[in-house]
């Protein structure tokens, strides 16, 4: 070992390890799929319109995929979704038949702008929030991560319109670590609020999430794969213990000590295919469970169990 290798820290070695195993992952995942960036919505922010990125990601052969919303992390302040990571779980998602849309979303530093039908929803939310006996913290409730949900309805509106001409389905999945997975459990619940529902919501699949509202969860939506560390003091598992006490089975709360804050593995060494095969079928279980009518007077989606 050189010089400059011994001043490196054991968590560099270990991340610069990790960054290498993602390189060789997607090289060999890369054949398997087609990528496509647009700019899916201009959303207001106190600076003006921002523009909204999504990374599409599409197999090579074949039509009417499936797609999966993957959310990134960083806590509603950072992230994005130019990260090697997501490339490699959407590939490993595409080698099963789905389509994977990467958002970026607005930041609490961009200082988003709230629409009218989200204010006005936004009133009863906070009031939900603050009579749980187990709140989440303050941050993931309030603006910042309600400005994920809005920017979420647009880009299913840019699916609806788009997604015929890209071949995708109408079947999506919500899905998301950390900061995503909580606006993916936002976006399942309270999209519905807003009257946002053009696409089948198949499942919602989640690491290290929470929802802070309650009463909005209602049964019937979705079946939810959360996956928690017990210990977790980023976002702490009590919300979803309670999602879980008051939806049943139509939750799987799989709780590992082992899972790292955000991660999808129940290991920091779990191969990232193992986890997604994981999450795939989870998902496959769950198309066969619910089946999907739509309300035509009332253009609302509702899911029914197969029991």
């Amino acid at each position: 070992m050189g010089a400059a290798q011994r001043n490196i820290s054991a968590e560099k070695l270990a991340y610069l390890k990790r960054m290498k195993a993602f390189q060789r992952e997607l090289e060999a995942l890369q054949p398997l799929f087609e990528v496509e960036t647009a700019i899916y919505a201009e959303q207001p922010c106190v600076t003006g319109p921002l523009p909204l990125a999504v990374d599409l990601y599409r197999p090579e052969t074949g039509r009417d995929w499936p797609v999966v919303i993957w959310l990134h992390a960083g806590g509603f302040i950072a992230g994005s979704r130019e990260k090697k990571l997501h490339s490699v779980i959407a590939g490993h998602f595409v080698r099963h038949g789905y389509a994977v849309a990467i958002p970026d979303y607005r930041l609490h530093r961009q200082r988003p702008l709230l629409k009218k039908p989200m204010r006005r929803l936004m009133r009863d939310l906070v009031a939900e929030a603050a009579a749980t006996e187990d709140p989440m913290q303050r941050i993931f409730q309030r603006d910042r991560a309600l400005a994920v949900v809005e920017d979420c309805g647009a880009l299913l509106r840019w699916l609806e319109k788009e997604g015929p001409s890209r071949g995708l389905g109408k079947e999506i999945i919500w899905a998301g670590s950390s900061a995503g997975a909580i606006s993916a459990l936002n976006a399942l619940y309270l999209l519905p609020q807003l009257r946002i529902e053009p696409f089948n919501v198949r499942s919602a699949m989640i690491s290290s999430g929470g929802f802070a509202y309650g009463r909005f969860a209602k049964p019937g939506t979705a079946p939810v794969l959360a996956l928690h560390g017990p210990e977790d003091s980023r976002v702490p598992i009590g919300s979803i213990r309670a999602l879980k006490a008051r939806l049943g089975n139509e939750i799987t709360l799989i709780e590992s000590d082992t899972l790292l804050h955000g991660e999808i593995g129940f290991t920091p060494d779990e191969a990232l295919g193992v986890a997604v095969d994981r999450l795939v079928t989870f998902d496959q279980a769950a198309a066969k469970q619910f089946s999907f009518t739509r309300v035509p007077e009332a253009g609302v989606t509702k899911n029914t169990r197969q029991d």
